[in-house]
């Protein structure tokens, strides 16, 4: 099993269960992540019934953290309703990557201005 894809998975379902219930747009948000990781459907389902804690991310390389606050940013936004747990733990995630907590809000306030490129410059030039 791919380390790396279960802990994306089991980031999205944490920050997807914040609020209380997966809707199903993050719910499509998961099944789509977990699809091109190639994922086990029975571990996915496992996961989203339990999911882990989420430990340290600060060895995984610049482009995953970007590409793992990015889906989260996106499936934190997919509802229209970006509730304050869901922002608590988007913060510590972004902790966890080794990040200035500050890079969350910035993210959040400029994920519809900016492309996907032009943010992850501006992530990386700015709170790395």
């Amino acid at each position: 099993m791919n380390i790396v894809a279960k802990a994306h998975i089991n980031l999205l379902v944490r920050l997807a269960r914040a609020d209380r219930e997966i809707v199903p747009e993050e719910d499509k948000i998961i099944h789509e992540v977990a699809a091109g990781y190639d994922f086990d459907s029975t571990v996915l389902r496992k996961i989203m019934d339990y999911p882990e804690p989420i430990e340290s991310l600060s060895a995984l390389s610049e482009s995953k953290k970007f590409e793992f606050l990015y889906t989260s940013m996106t499936l934190i936004l997919c509802d229209d309703n970006v509730c304050e747990r869901e922002m608590i733990l988007y913060r510590d995630i972004a902790h966890k990557m080794g990040f200035v907590i500050k890079v969350a809000d910035y993210i959040c306030a400029n994920y519809s201005l900016l492309s996907k490129d032009q943010l992850k410059q501006e992530v990386f030039t700015r709170f790395k």
